[in-house]
């Protein structure tokens, strides 16, 4: 009884041992096949290609700062703000407004804005336009026997009107409107932070479409 007893305690360490030997080499062999197997590739999302007209200026203190091409600047905050946004360098779309003689003031027709994109591949368009960029003196209180008399401060204010175009639908997107203003000592440069507070509104809202 005794021999048999140890022959069925070895057998069945037999058994223990083979049966983790098993699990151990497919475990190593499944590790060996996986570390082999190329990664997952996901796949990326195509960028949207968006191209930025010149603006529009229809305020009256504009072009102390060349309003109109502050659409490069627009563009440039657009290309940072998102790896999913391809945009259209500024040159190439003022070329082709020019191949077909159009003005900023022009693209404000769905159909001519449509063209353009198309013509630049954008699958989007950016029109705009400035309808304030002033200045405006803030009156000081002061003797009026100081000597010299004391500077006086500026108020820049900036609004600008944005619309998208969908270049295949003609479907305006959006069509909205962003005010900005800032104050300093002096004028241009209170216009200036204005125009590109703006600017970075307007790309901040872009970008989240």
């Amino acid at each position: 009884m005794l021999n048999v007893s140890r022959a069925q305690t070895y057998n069945e360490a037999m058994r223990a041992g083979v049966g983790v030997f098993l699990v151990r080499t497919v475990g190593l062999f499944l590790a060996a096949v996986l570390a082999a197997a190329p990664a997952p590739v996901f796949a990326q999302p195509t960028p949207r290609v968006v191209a930025v007209a010149d603006f529009w200026d229809a305020s009256t203190g504009g072009f102390h700062i060349g309003a109109e091409r502050l659409s490069e600047r627009l563009a440039r905050e657009l290309a940072s703000r998102s790896p999913a946004i391809q945009v259209v360098p500024s040159s190439e779309v003022r070329t082709a407004m020019r191949a077909r003689g159009y003005r900023p003031a022009d693209l404000y027709s769905p159909a001519r804005a449509s063209e353009l994109a198309q013509t630049v591949g954008a699958h989007w368009i950016v029109t705009g336009r400035w309808t304030h960029l002033d200045i405006q003196e803030i009156e000081v209180r002061a003797s009026e026997s100081a000597i010299p008399p004391p500077p006086r401060r500026v108020i820049g204010q900036a609004v600008l009107e944005i619309r998208v175009l969908d270049a295949s639908s003609r479907r305006v997107l959006l069509e909205e409107t962003f005010w900005a203003a800032s104050d300093g000592w002096h004028g241009l440069d209170a216009l200036w932070d204005a125009a590109e507070r703006v600017l970075a509104l307007a790309a901040d809202r872009i970008a989240r479409m």
